[in-house]
C-alpha cells in the first residue's frame, strides 16, 4: 500500500518530470501539459475509485480552475489550482502504485500555484461556519461560497476561465455531502472592503521599500484579514501597516513579500518566475527590514506568514 506522506513528497514537493512519462502521456495530453508547464515539471495529485466505487461520481467533478485544499495533522497545509484532469490508471500505478484492494489513483489532475499554509482546522471551521466537530476526510467537495472565502483568506490567485459563458453543472446533487449553514459571503466582502478602504496615512514613507512618497499614494493595509480577526483585533492598530499603491500593498497582500520576527522582510520565492515582480523587489526593496516590527506587531505578522506568504510545498 502506497504512503500518502510518500505520494506528496514524491509528486506534489517534487514536481514530476514530464518528459519520463509520455509514454504513458500519450502526445495530445503530453502536448496540452507542455504548455500550461513550460519547465517540464508538474505537481500530480490524484484519486482512487474507493471501494465499490465511493469515490468516482466526486472524482469526476474536479476541473480546471478549481481550488484543491489538502488538510492533515488538524490544519489546511497546501492549496493549489486545478490545471488539467485526466484518468491515467498506467501513469497513476507507475507513479503510486495501487490501495489495498488494488485501485490506482486514477483520477489525477495537475496543479499550478501550489502553496504552503498553516491554516489549523479550528479556524478553518469558524470561518466556514462549520459544527466544531466536523473533520474533512477523503475527498470532499466545498461550496461556492466556502471556496470563496478561503480563496480571500488565503489570497489565492483566481481562476482562468477560457470558456465565455458558464457551463450549467448537469451532475446529480451529491446526496453523501454534509449538510449546514453557509457563511454569510455578502456580509464578509463588506468586511474586507471596509479594511482595504482608502484611508488617509499618517505617514508619507512605506513600511516595506521606505520611499518617501505623497500621502496620497499610501494606504492603510490589514496585516491579518479581517475575515479571521475577532473584535478587538480588527480595531487594533497594532493589525494595520502604511504600504505604498505602486506595488509593496499587493504583493503583501497577495502573500509575495512578509515580515519575519525582528522586521526582516522576507521576499517569496515565487517573484523569482515573474521577471516584471522580480524586478520591482531588487530596486525598491533595498531595505533590510521594516520599522513598524514591534513585539505587538508580531502575532499579526506570524498570522500573515502562516496562512498567505507564497511558499513552494516542502516534503
Amino acid at each position: 500500500m502506497t504512503d500518502v506522506h510518500k505520494m506528496y513528497a514524491d509528486t506534489i514537493a517534487t514536481p514530476v518530470d514530464l518528459a519520463a512519462h509520455t509514454d504513458l502521456l500519450g502526445p495530445r495530453l503530453a502536448g496540452q501539459l507542455r504548455c500550461l508547464f513550460p519547465s517540464g515539471r508538474a505537481a500530480l495529485w490524484g484519486v482512487s475509485r474507493g471501494r465499490n466505487d465511493a469515490n468516482v461520481k466526486k472524482a469526476v467533478r474536479i476541473e480546471p480552475g478549481n481550488q484543491a485544499f489538502f488538510s492533515g495533522d488538524r490544519k489546511l497545509y497546501l492549496s493549489g489550482q486545478v490545471a488539467a484532469t485526466f484518468r491515467n490508471p498506467q501513469l497513476a500505478r507507475r507513479l503510486w502504485g495501487a490501495d489495498t484492494d488494488d485501485n490506482t489513483w486514477e483520477f489525477m489532475y495537475a496543479l499550478n500555484g501550489v502553496r504552503q499554509h498553516h491554516l489549523p482546522m479550528d479556524e478553518l471551521r469558524e470561518l466556514l461556519g462549520w459544527k466544531p466537530a466536523r473533520n474533512v476526510q477523503n475527498l470532499t467537495h466545498l461550496s461556492e461560497v466556502e471556496s470563496a472565502l478561503l480563496t480571500e483568506l488565503l489570497q489565492l490567485d483566481p481562476p482562468i476561465r477560457l470558456d465565455p459563458e458558464p457551463v450549467p453543472d448537469r451532475t446529480p446533487p451529491d446526496t453523501d455531502a454534509d449538510t449546514h449553514s453557509e457563511p454569510d459571503l455578502a456580509s464578509a466582502g463588506t468586511r474586507v472592503a471596509d479594511m482595504r478602504e482608502d484611508v488617509p496615512a499618517r505617514t508619507s514613507t512605506c513600511a516595506l521599500c521606505q520611499l518617501q512618497l505623497p500621502a496620497g499614494v499610501l494606504r492603510v493595509h490589514a496585516v491579518k484579514s479581517h475575515l479571521a480577526c475577532s473584535q478587538e483585533e480588527r480595531e487594533s492598530p497594532d493589525n494595520v501597516m502604511p504600504l505604498c499603491a505602486l506595488g509593496c500593498g499587493e504583493l503583501f497582500t497577495q502573500g509575495y513579500l512578509a515580515v519575519a520576527p525582528g522586521g526582516d522582510i522576507q521576499v517569496s520565492p515565487y517573484t523569482t518566475k515573474n521577471p516584471i515582480l522580480a524586478d520591482y523587489v531588487r530596486r525598491n526593496l533595498t531595505a533590510p527590514r521594516t520599522p513598524w516590527w514591534t513585539p505587538e506587531r508580531e502575532p499579526f505578522y506570524a498570522w500573515h506568514r502562516e496562512r498567505v506568504f507564497r511558499l513552494p510545498p516542502t516534503a
